[in-house]
């Protein structure tokens, strides 16, 4: 799950709610009231609400939009109670069926509070992110190469790729990899020499793990003609 997500305040007008899910991509996103989370606003809500006879003259050629009433609705009229919430312990395994028919995000929830929620698109993620970790861990020798399969050029030519997979475990490679992905989507861009000094590890290390996400789209890598290396979180990972 994601804690860090887009929700709206019960008050929140209905023009900083268009714009809010129109900014991030998504369709719908939690409402909270008074600090305890109430449910979840969804496009498909907000069309019902407008399809009622309030707004009739919307969909009569040559009325004017009843902008005035719909400048008067708030985040808390299209919030509703989730058909599905999930556990922060689930399996991932069994939350999938739920989320293959979800089409926007499935609300996690601890007791009576919300503590994340889980998107289709970060499954995806994070299957891409163990796809890159296996490849990067081939790469630098801590898995065999499938059969058929040649080395990198870089992997041949570079000795270095050999003392990097005696350096770390197939587990502490995963972390790794982990904390650098964990890290860019939190600076948002962040220089290669920071990075590696901020995860402890050689500049190197770093970069390889990186370009080795940048292969799956997970970030993008930038090497500025007058400046270090720059690594970018790929700006459709919306909230």
């Amino acid at each position: 799950m994601r804690k860090d997500f887009i929700w709206f305040n019960g008050g929140d007008s209905f023009a900083h709610v268009l714009s809010r899910l129109a900014q991030n991509s998504i369709s719908s996103a939690p409402v909270f009231h008074e600090g305890k989370f109430v449910g979840v606003l969804s496009a498909d809500e907000m069309v019902r609400k407008l399809s009622q006879k309030d707004f009739s003259d919307l969909w009569r050629r040559n009325k004017p939009t009843p902008i005035e009433r719909m400048k008067q609705m708030v985040a808390l009229e299209f919030a509703k109670r989730p058909k599905k919430t999930l556990l922060p312990d689930q399996k991932l395994e069994s939350i999938l069926p739920a989320l293959a028919s979800a089409s926007d995000g499935i609300p996690v929830v601890e007791g009576k509070n919300m503590v994340g929620i889980v998107r289709p698109n970060d499954v995806i993620k994070f299957l891409i992110s163990e796809v890159a970790k296996d490849a990067h861990k081939r790469e630098v020798g801590i898995l065999p190469h499938a059969k058929g399969e040649a080395k990198s050029k870089a992997a041949l030519s570079d000795s270095s790729s050999s003392a990097l997979g005696n350096a770390f475990s197939a587990s502490s490679m995963d972390t790794a990899i982990d904390k650098l992905l964990a890290l860019v989507k939190s600076e948002r861009e962040i220089r290669m020499e920071d990075a590696a000094s901020r995860l402890g590890l050689p500049r190197l290390t770093v970069e390889r793990m990186g370009q080795t996400l940048s292969r799956h789209h997970l970030l993008k890598i930038e090497y500025p003609l007058f400046s270090g290396a720059r690594m970018r979180l790929i700006e459709n990972d919306k909230k």
